[in-house]
């Protein structure tokens, strides 16, 4: 029987340290981007789906000129966060079409 209330008290931990985390990182205005572990969400300004170099190339120019830093980001399985950084424009890579020539 203890060892239920051990597992249970565990999980209302985890749905806690859960909820916490996504209310000390929410922005209405802001876009919210996270990992793998859905513990890390972080406010960013879009996510931009690029298929081209060209698209790339628009939406480094687009950053430049609101003053906005870029994150790439794939599949956004990594476990800490690094995928985005807050207030960024996200470039996601996943359908990216370039073979090394």
């Amino acid at each position: 029987m203890c060892e239920i209330h051990i597992k249970l008290f565990m999980n209302i931990i985890f749905i806690l340290m859960v909820l916490i985390s996504l209310l000390a990182s929410f922005d209405a205005s802001a876009e919210v981007v996270n990992d793998f572990s859905r513990l890390n969400s972080i406010n960013i300004d879009r996510v931009i789906r690029v298929e081209s170099i060209n698209d790339i190339l628009k939406v480094v120019e687009y950053a430049r000129k609101n003053n906005s830093k870029v994150s790439i980001a794939g599949k956004r399985n990594s476990q800490g966060g690094h995928t985005a950084t807050k207030g960024t424009v996200v470039l996601n890579m996943e359908k990216i079409k370039y073979r090394a020539q």
